[in-house]
């Protein structure tokens, strides 16, 4: 049973990861709308916190399910530390 929910929290975990990073490159990639929405540039620090962070975010994520698909100890051993 805990196999199974710790499967289903990474699994969401790196949607949820995902779906971040995505918007997070948009929001690099189309600085016109943004500049537009807000009305200066200072918002580019936030989204490069913001990409990198979910990049960190997708890789532990990753190692987590794994870990757990594999069942190997050590992985799981380095995302708890980790998290």
């Amino acid at each position: 049973m805990n196999r199974w929910c710790h499967s289903v929290m990474t699994y969401i975990l790196q949607v949820c990861a995902c779906l971040l990073l995505g918007v997070s490159i948009w929001m690099a990639v189309d600085r016109n709308f943004m500049t537009y929405i807000i009305g200066n540039n200072l918002y580019a620090a936030a989204v490069f916190i913001v990409l990198g962070s979910c990049a960190i975010i997708f890789f532990v994520s990753f190692l987590g399910c794994c870990g757990v698909v594999k069942e190997q100890l050590f992985m799981l051993f380095v995302v708890s530390v980790i998290v």
